[in-house]
């Protein structure tokens, strides 16, 4: 990486990496296995991205530092210090990179460079960054008021910011929020049809969890006709994707006679 344009295509397709891991996977856990793929296709040394975004503390650009901040969490070309992975995080939050307070926000829900969970500094972040526009951080919210997490349970507001992040392409969100008009929770009247799109959308997502859904509204007629060869559509679909339980129920169904509701 010697020259500027090859330093800011790492730059930037690096940031790329670690944005597409968060909008599939709605947390930063899973960016380790992404970031290492990414500098494998890249034919890139870790010392050398290692020493490349320390320079960036020296840069305006506060989405280096946060990549910067995930080669100390995951050993990156130096030591792994999740203490200083979370420093940096508070670096990018400070100078108001949303991102950067929802990382902040993920390591207090996991006790991550802290010495332990602080649900409800995660609550505040995560509304921080919600409130900013950021998906993740916006489905993250809905969840918290969904669980009482660093707050009371809500579940108007919980939809709320499900349908912000749902907005935004956001499949996890989608799938929450179709499972709400399903039961006609609070913000959602029930409302099957609406229910059956948003678990469609958010099967085309990627949510391991719609197509169950998918397979239950079409062969009991929610929604839809009921339609048993689409309905083995989708249940095929779930087949490598959801635990052990979860396939027994959708097979106890399978079993029954599809009635239109």
């Amino acid at each position: 990486m010697t020259s500027t344009s090859s330093s800011l295509s790492v730059s930037k397709e690096a940031w790329d990496c670690l944005m597409t891991t968060l909008a599939k996977n709605n947390g930063f856990l899973k960016f380790k296995h992404a970031f290492r793929k990414f500098l494998r296709t890249k034919n890139l040394k870790k010392p050398d991205i290692f020493q490349y975004f320390s320079n960036a503390l020296a840069d305006i650009s506060t989405n280096n530092v946060l990549i910067l901040a995930f080669c100390h969490l995951y050993a990156t070309g130096t030591p792994q210090s999740s203490k200083q992975a979370f420093d940096l995080f508070v670096y990018a939050m400070y100078r108001g990179n949303p991102v950067g307070t929802f990382c902040v926000a993920e390591c207090y829900a996991r006790g991550i460079g802290i010495s332990k969970e602080l649900e409800s500094l995660a609550f505040e972040r995560f509304e921080e960054a919600a409130k900013k526009g950021f998906a993740p951080a916006q489905l993250a919210l809905g969840n918290c008021f969904s669980k009482g997490m660093g707050t009371e349970k809500n579940f108007s507001k919980a939809d709320y910011w499900y349908n912000e992040a749902a907005k935004q392409g956001n499949s996890e969100a989608r799938f929450q929020l179709g499972f709400s008009y399903t039961q006609g929770r609070a913000y959602c009247k029930k409302n099957c049809k609406v229910a059956l799109r948003l678990y469609e959308n958010a099967a085309i997502g990627g949510n391991k969890y719609a197509p169950a859904m998918l397979a239950i509204f079409c062969r009991q007629g929610m929604g839809t006709m009921s339609d048993l060869h689409q309905a083995i559509y989708w249940h095929r679909k779930t087949s490598n994707k959801l635990d052990s339980i979860t396939k027994r129920h959708l097979h106890s169904i399978f079993k029954g006679k599809g009635s239109k509701k």
